[in-house]
């Protein structure tokens, strides 16, 4: 797949500023979010490219980025190490350890799978299809449940 007529402006060149990134983390990693149901083949607006990585990496990454770490909660219920990238077309949000209240208990997010995509600027990775709608529907916003609806299209 490479330089998709439904990827947003700026796409493109932020997935491969992602992918020149990888060789650097040492663990797995995923795009998740709007990028990721773009790379499913579905045509929505990317605002922000969201990189799911391990805390180490995050940590790591971010340092590397002259960005602050800041662990803690975030709005919607959810934690991690966090930061934004904006030197990119679109901004990178990276996420470390990535957790999200929900029924009563802090869970950690973590997809079951990871599909490799390969694109002009390099190789990405992705959950399938049924780890995003499960990631959709556990973060229980409205604009989640719109995509969930999208995706399942």
């Amino acid at each position: 797949m490479s330089e998709c007529s439904h990827f947003t402006a700026g796409l493109e060149p932020t997935l491969a500023a992602v992918s020149s990134i990888s060789s650097r983390l040492h663990d797995d990693w995923w795009i998740i979010g709007s990028a990721a149901i773009v790379l499913t083949g579905v045509a929505i607006e990317v605002p922000e490219v969201e990189l799911l990585l391990s805390e180490r990496d995050a940590r790591a990454l971010l340092v590397e980025w002259a960005q602050p770490t800041p662990a803690g909660e975030g709005p919607n219920h959810v934690r991690s190490i966090h930061g934004e990238h904006t030197v990119t077309p679109i901004p990178i949000q990276v996420m470390g350890g990535l957790e999200v209240y929900t029924d009563g208990a802090w869970v950690r997010v973590t997809p079951n799978t990871r599909e490799r995509i390969e694109l002009t600027g390099g190789t990405v990775y992705i959950p399938d299809a049924a780890d995003q709608l499960a990631l959709l529907l556990m973060f229980r916003r409205t604009k989640d449940l719109v995509r969930a609806e999208m995706l399942m299209r």
